[in-house]
């Protein structure tokens, strides 16, 4: 009887506020004795026959998610708040009522639906949305969406590379959130697959009774509307099969591709907090209070702001409506901009997967499959311009690029570690266990707290824009809010990288290098020509490898947004990262079950990032102690590559713990290894920490740990304006002697003068914790087992 009657706006959830309230008065007095009790903020309670996440929320920080599940074998799903999602209210409290008025107000709050999401998708290599005002992606216009109260999620659209797979081999591995899947080419699939699938996905809906809203409809089946070609013999089908010729552009088809990540991404935003489409049909509650998703390409284009808040204002009004979405472009076609009503980012955990299978093709094409599959009610309201489709990355943009604004950090998270994996999309062979980029080894470092998160690298086509134009606009955050701006740098070359070498200053290069850099083999293995011609004169530029520019690129965009997030520490992970069991026995990570070269155990990888950031803060605390006396850290080396040259002595730059006899055991422990991964069943005890070795320059770039000194340093330079190889940047930062004295005069004209302090564990071999699988897979002359994995992504296949 409190509750109010349902508008028009409600009436889809009249059915079940009439239900469901004897339901919560039978559960909320328990619950919120209990949490009341603890004095929690947040709290979980699993009753016998009912599982309850609860949020107790504050006065001012309204409920985000309020879930009650019956079925006691389902998972427990956390409640948030606002607080939770906004990092500006994390120090509020929560308040405590009575239970009767909390229940009352969460179900009254579902009427108050929240601000739509934007996603705002963008081409790597295209940042002309930074050029042209009036774009959805310009300053200007994100400003107007944040000033609305909305929050912006900047989204990498698939590249040219990924079309051109799908176009020549007929599937790609991609990426959708943290997962990595196969997509298909239609063209390319058998007449039967091409055909939509049954429904069956669908079955855990079916037990809904007929016109109750609040479960997604189960649909009949569909039938693709993609085209039916016969797949060629290499797939399977019967020799002699005729297949039609179906000729689509690669950019297109990385259009449609972006597409469905757009749509596991939105599907993700109706369930905040949630890195994976849940596995099982969830009920969307009143209390959810899923938002709008409003989805635009960067180029789409109004020229006025009085658009866009016209945008906005009809993505908000899909809430509760009757449409469930809203075009605004020409209707009829795929115009790159558009909204989704609440309920179809319900429905897209659950269809997501049907409409992924009916694979890639043009745009168009996969639009109207994808409104098919759902069932949408859509209307048209042509209020932006399509952005133009089909240019190329070395097409220069005649407008400049703006200044970029400044880069302010967020408040200093105490103690925080993030940790970034970088990968590309389509190495799904480096996705698997033992590499750190598996979904074990991700999974074991987010249980051990981290925060860890998966970086789609720069590819070519972002280094052939790159090169073309002479510097990139990339955004550096996923999110803008209404209280943290946009955030994006343009990237550039350092100063004098675009000019000639003669050869007196080639030879004076070599001169110098062959000179103070014997340990690692001087000039000849040193300024490598990546078997072409090219010496020093290209080695200033990209160091003779192709891909240095993207990696250097992927390396800046991880270290510059941790930085804005205020992390204490970084730790970046190239995704060909393994850790060898010898390391792996010694330190006591392993189980105790692995055998071969490499350790196979996920928590391994935990173990080995807590030991590392407890170094590198023994280091830190160390310094501030003795008020600037001990050197302190910038980066530590858990894997140290070649190093060209010599390490400092052992424990010199920070004493391990235990003194002498600490010492004497961990040389024991070293020396013993092989004897204990011979003994079965050995499992070996956790080994006390040793001290720190400082280094000199060293080739390394698979696994480094950045203290909050050095992400200081990075947004001061900025490192955005001198990109070269990453192999040699972070080197020449506190290399003894460092050998290009162009990237050094460059580096003291944007303000760089502490020389940084680099070090590696001290009780580690030559080659350190952590090493790079194509070091170990050539030590053993064959694959290790795990196929492709070791090879470059510089190779041709890939």
């Amino acid at each position: 009887s409190s509750l109010p009657s349902p508008g028009p706006s409600q009436r889809p959830f009249g059915a079940y506020l009439a239900t469901r309230s004897a339901c919560i008065d039978s559960v909320h007095a328990h619950i919120f004795f209990r949490a009341q009790a603890t004095d929690r903020p947040n709290f979980r309670h699993s009753p016998s026959g009912m599982s309850a996440a609860v949020q107790i929320p504050s006065s001012r920080s309204p409920v985000q998610v309020c879930r009650l599940q019956s079925n006691p074998g389902a998972p427990v799903l956390s409640a948030r708040t606002s607080a939770s999602m906004d990092p500006s209210h994390a120090s509020r409290q929560s308040s405590c009522q009575t239970p009767s008025t909390k229940v009352r107000d969460m179900v009254s709050t579902s009427s108050r639906w929240p601000k739509a999401h934007v996603l705002l998708v963008s081409r790597p290599d295209d940042d002309s949305h930074l050029r042209i005002p009036g774009t959805a992606g310009h300053p200007d216009t994100i400003d107007t969406f944040r000033e609305a109260g909305h929050r912006v999620h900047f989204f990498r659209a698939s590249c040219r590379c990924q079309g051109d797979r799908l176009a020549k081999e007929g599937q790609v591995a991609e990426l959708f959130g943290q997962t990595t899947r196969i997509v298909r080419n239609a063209a390319f699939m058998p007449l039967a697959e091409c055909s939509s699938p049954s429904s069956s996905s669908s079955s855990s809906s079916s037990s809904s009774a007929p016109g109750d809203s609040r479960f997604v409809p189960t649909l009949p089946p569909q039938k693709s509307v993609l085209p039916k070609l016969a797949a060629a013999p290499a797939t399977g089908v019967v020799p002699g099969a005729q297949r039609q010729v179906v000729s689509i552009a690669p950019l297109e088809l990385a259009r449609a591709l972006t597409m469905m990540r757009c749509w596991e991404k939105a599907a993700r935003l109706a369930r905040p907090g949630s890195q994976r489409l849940p596995d099982r049909v969830t009920p969307i509650f009143p209390g959810d209070r899923l938002a709008p998703v409003l989805i635009l390409e960067a180029g789409c284009r109004a020229p006025s702001k009085a658009l866009w808040e016209a945008v906005l204002k009809a993505a908000d009004e899909l809430a509760g409506g009757v449409e469930d979405l809203v075009e605004f472009g020409p209707a009829g076609s795929y115009c790159g901009a558009y909204a989704l009503a609440p309920q179809v980012s319900g429905r897209l955990s659950t269809y997501w997967e049907k409409i992924v299978a009916g694979g890639v093709g043009t745009p168009q094409d996969v639009w109207r499959w994808f409104q098919e599959c759902l069932g949408l009610k859509s209307k048209s309201t042509p209020l932006l311009t399509p952005p133009v489709q089909g240019l190329t990355p070395t097409i220069k943009c005649p407008i400049k690029l703006p200044k970029p604004p400044p880069l302010t950090p967020a408040p200093l998270r105490k103690g925080d570690v993030k940790i970034y994996l970088i990968t590309l999309p389509h190495r799904s062979d480096r996705r698997k266990m033992p590499l750190v980029g598996s979904d074990a080894a991700l999974t074991a470092m987010t249980a051990a707290g981290f925060d860890v998160e998966i970086l789609r690298a720069s590819c070519y086509c972002e280094r052939d824009a790159f090169e073309a134009r002479g510097e990139l606009g990339v955004p550096l955050q996923e999110m803008a809010t209404p209280n943290r701006p946009l955030h994006w740098v343009s990237m550039r070359r350092y100063k004098g990288a675009d000019v000639k070498v003669g050869k007196e200053e080639a030879a004076k290069l070599r001169a110098v290098i062959d000179e103070h850099y014997q340990e690692g083999g001087g000039a000849e293995r040193l300024v490598d020509s990546m078997g072409g011609t090219d010496g020093v004169e290209g080695y200033i530029v990209d160091s003779n490898w192709p891909g240095a520019t993207g990696c250097a690129i992927s390396h800046v965009r991880a270290l510059m947004t941790a930085a804005l997030e205020g992390y204490s520490f970084t730790l970046v992970f190239e995704d060909d990262a393994v850790i060898p069991l010898e390391v792996s026995w010694r330190r006591g990570w392993c189980t105790g079950a692995c055998t071969g070269e490499i350790c196979w155990c996920p928590s391994a990888w935990a173990a080995c990032v807590e030991d590392a950031v407890d170094l590198a803060r023994r280091a830190v605390h160390e310094s501030e102690a003795s008020k600037g006396k001990h050197p302190g850290l910038d980066v530590l080396y858990l894997g140290t590559g070649e190093m060209f040259e010599p390490p400092g002595p052992a424990e010199g730059l920070l004493a391990g713990e235990g003194g002498m006899l600490g010492s004497l055991r961990r040389w024991f422990a070293r020396k013993t290894t092989h004897l204990q991964c011979a003994m079965p069943g050995w499992v070996p005890r956790r080994m006390e920490l040793g001290g720190l070795t400082e280094l000199g320059y060293t080739w390394q770039a698979q696994a480094m740990l950045y203290t909050r000194r050095a992400l200081d340093d990075v947004l001061k330079f900025p490192l955005s304006d001198l990109i070269w190889a990453h192999d040699e940047t972070i080197p020449h930062l506190y290399g003894r002697m460092p050998w290009n004295h162009r990237y050094l005069d460059a580096l003291r004209e944007v303000g760089w003068t502490r020389k940084w302090v680099a070090a590696a564990p001290s009780d580690a071999d030559s080659m350190g914790w952590v090493y790079q699988l194509e070091t170990l897979t050539s030590e053993a002359e064959h694959d290790l087992g795990l196929g492709s994995a070791w090879q470059s992504s510089n190779a041709e296949e890939f």
